[in-house]
Order: C-alpha cells, then structure tokens, then sequence
C-alpha cells in the first residue's frame, strides 16, 4: 500500500511542505475540544494533528487503514509523551457505523484516497 511505503518519510515531507498548515490545523481544533470530549479521528496518518488534542480531551481514539502510518503515529505521540491516546487500524464505514457517541470526529479526507 501506497501509504505505509511512505510512512518513514511522511513527516520530513509534510514539515517541510506542510508544517504550517498541519500546526495550524492542531491549534486550532484542540480549541474546540473540551476536557470530558471523547473524540474519533479518521485517517490520523502520523499524528500530526493529534499531539494537540490528545492531552485535551478525555479521550482520543485514533485510526488508519495503513499500518506504517500507525507505526510512526506511536512513536511520534510516545515522543511528545501522549500516551492516552488509542489507535488502531480500520474499515472506516464499520468503525463509524459501530462507534459509541463521541463528540467530535476529525476526518482527514486527503488521507482517506486509496
């Protein structure tokens, strides 16, 4: 699969290009997330997003279809010691239709084109 090909080298690529945009993007939602929120994100990639609202809200479960990208989304938040985190990968129609309720859902639709 394309994306755990590229999962090394994902985050050089996206500083470098993207870095402004993907920090931005964190900010700014971590600003919407509440303490007592559960949140589900779809296509987490590599995390780049949730080193912002991991420690935020009570509780973050993060998925991909690409095992890669979740192998650097775990090291990448063990980093920034966010370890309440949860990610798995998924089929994301089942895990939406199965999900409990939450109360935000981050969904990154680039990341989603397979």
């Amino acid at each position: 699969m394309f994306w755990d090909k590229i999962s090394p080298i994902y985050d050089l690529f996206e500083n470098i290009y993207n870095g402004k945009v993907y920090s931005g993007t964190g900010k700014k939602v971590s600003e919407l997330i509440e303490n007592s929120d559960e949140v589900l994100e779809c296509a987490c990639g590599t995390g780049a997003i949730s080193i912002y609202i991991a420690g935020k809200c009570r509780k973050l479960t993060a998925t991909d279809f690409a095992e890669g990208m979740l192998r650097q989304y775990r090291h990448r938040l063990l980093c920034y010691r966010r370890t309440d985190a949860l990610c798995h990968s998924c089929d994301y129609e089942e895990e939406l239709a199965e999900a409990k309720q939450v109360n935000a859902t981050l969904l990154n639709l680039d990341r989603l084109r397979k």
